[in-house]
């Protein structure tokens, strides 16, 4: 989930501006971007940095602004709270929860105008004391939206005996501070996500992937936005996005309508059920993927659940692992299924609007070409210029039923070869390469699993207790919802070959016939390409 992202939406609307003058009224396009300048300036959302000295803070705002801008010293310099800018939002650097009382001050102060707050700790730095979490809690009872971040500068390996242990201890502390205010379900309220912020900078700074990837920035970024998108925030930013697409596609229609090309106006009627059809099948395609994610997840819920209360026998590795393949394996299949299920509707329904245009573009290349050519030269000349009724000529017609058949073929081949293999062969072997190209998967999976079984043995006269069986649930889920998670991406991946595929005959047509009738007109023109192009940035970004 991308950051809400205001600037996007003014620099899109600026692009367009002047298109949209001509084909709007000017009031309309003065109108909309009034309204969209003043929420712009209204909304610049805070996000407040806090935590101890020396947990990271201001590395960690480094690494989210991707420079050096923030002084990173182990004691504060001053009590004021700086404000560095990021896009459209505003990150707070402030003085340490240990800091004198006039410089907390300062913070409270600054606190009550952010919308997120990202608490920061260190991975084994003064997480054990009350202080600490009393704040936390305290910021939590405020109504604030809290985030707690474990900058992880001792490197542990997400998934391992350590991380698990200590985001126990953390939950721990959480639980215990929140009780004493009388707040419940704070597991639920205040997410935990780990990142090594002076490797994400490091990343950054000198533009290295593979050590962005691994910091867990971009995790923590991803969870950010799912934050602002809950907020008022993310409300206002859709509406705001939402007005600027509506008034782009009113323009573009007018722009074909004013050519007074009927064909024009066929042509994109049918790019538009395109699309509707595209999204009616990604759209079913992943709303059945999240439902057979949900499935999937609880499966292992109840794998890990059944290695760490002791309950597999033999060899638990080989447990984990057979049982992740099983739940792998039944994802696959269940996505094959559905491919075969819808795929002959979207079969039916292209083969359909491909037969209406093909009409169309016969019955209108017909009668522009049997025009007749000797009518008096003072009758005005011809809508079409020679060069488009040259290209009429050449229009590539094809037979829309076999356009179609091709691609729902090539599309059911390539799921058959892809799906029932993409994860196949979990084991020792192939963890390391999962490790290194699908983010966090089996081996940490049978990690948590083992690290859960003996921090839970440990503690087997605590069971009974509601907070040590809470924190046990929430570190299995945060397990099983990683394994989903990366799960889902790698499925939702081949979906989208999948339906490259099956629209790739039709959008190639579609294409073939749009350049047949390229207007005249070369600033209509521009300006339908500049619609095009704005419609695609404001797109939601996942």
């Amino acid at each position: 989930m991308a950051l809400p992202d205001f600037a996007r939406v003014i620099h899109t609307y600026e692009r367009v501006s002047t298109p949209l003058g001509r084909w709007l009224s000017e009031q309309q396009r003065n109108e909309l971007g009034a309204r969209l300048q003043t929420k712009a300036e209204q909304l610049h959302p805070r996000i407040m940095v806090y935590g101890n000295y020396n947990a990271g803070k201001s590395t960690l705002l480094n690494a989210l602004m991707g420079r050096a801008d923030a002084k990173m010293a182990d004691r504060p310099e001053t009590a004021a709270v700086t404000e560095y800018r990021w896009g459209n939002y505003t990150l707070l650097d402030t003085p340490g929860i240990d800091a004198p009382i006039e410089h907390e001050e300062v913070a409270e102060n600054q606190l009550h105008n952010s919308e997120v707050v990202l608490f920061v700790v260190a991975a084994g730095g003064a997480t054990d004391e009350a202080k600490t979490w009393e704040r936390l809690v305290d910021i939590v009872a405020s109504e604030r939206r809290v985030m707690l971040i474990v900058n992880n500068k001792a490197g542990i390996t997400v998934g391992d005996r350590d991380y698990v242990g200590i985001t126990d201890r953390l939950r721990i502390h959480l639980q215990r501070a929140a009780s004493e205010r009388g707040i419940e379900n704070i597991l639920d309220k205040v997410p935990v996500q780990w990142v090594n912020a002076r490797s994400a900078l490091k990343g950054r700074l000198e533009d290295k992937a593979p050590l962005i990837g691994a910091s867990g920035i971009l995790d923590l970024e991803e969870a950010l936005g799912d934050f602002l998108e809950q907020s008022d925030t993310g409300t206002i930013f859709a509406a705001c996005r939402k007005d600027l697409v509506v008034a782009i596609e009113q323009a573009n229609l007018r722009l074909v309508q004013a050519g007074n090309d009927r064909q024009a106006e066929a042509l994109t009627k049918a790019k538009l059920q395109i699309e509707n059809e595209r999204s009616r099948l990604t759209a079913c395609l992943n709303d059945h993927l999240d439902r057979d994610c949900r499935s999937a997840k609880q499966a292992i819920v109840s794998l890990i659940t059944s290695v760490a209360e002791g309950q597999v026998r033999g060899d638990t590795n080989q447990a984990m692992e057979e049982g992740a393949a099983d739940v792998v394996q039944s994802l696959g299949d269940k996505l094959m299924r559905t491919l075969e299920y819808e795929l002959p509707k979207t079969q039916q329904s292209l083969g359909e609007i491909g037969e209406k245009l093909a009409e169309s573009t016969l019955r209108h290349a017909d009668a522009m070409l049997n025009a007749d050519l000797d009518a008096p030269q003072d009758a005005g000349e011809s809508i079409l210029s020679p060069a488009i009724k040259d290209a009429l000529k050449k229009v590539p017609m094809g037979n829309v039923k076999d356009m179609t058949e091709q691609g729902v073929k090539a599309a059911l081949e390539l799921g058959k070869e892809f799906l029932p293999k993409l994860f196949k062969g979990i084991g020792p072997k192939t963890m390391g390469r999962w490790a290194s190209t699908a983010g966090r998967w089996a081996g940490p999976l049978v990690q948590v699993g083992v690290a859960l079984y003996d921090i839970y043995q440990a503690i087997r006269t605590e069971n009974a207790e509601k907070a040590a069986q809470a924190r046990r649930t929430k570190a299995i889920d945060d397990s099983a919802s990683s394994f989903v998670h990366d799960l889902r991406q790698a499925y939702q991946f081949q979906i989208t070959l999948v339906v490259e595929q099956v629209f790739k005959p039709m959008d190639e047509w579609i294409d073939a016939q749009s350049q047949a009738l390229v207007q005249q007109d070369k600033a209509a023109e521009n300006d339908r390409i500049l619609f095009e192009q704005a419609l695609i940035e404001l797109r939601p970004q996942d």
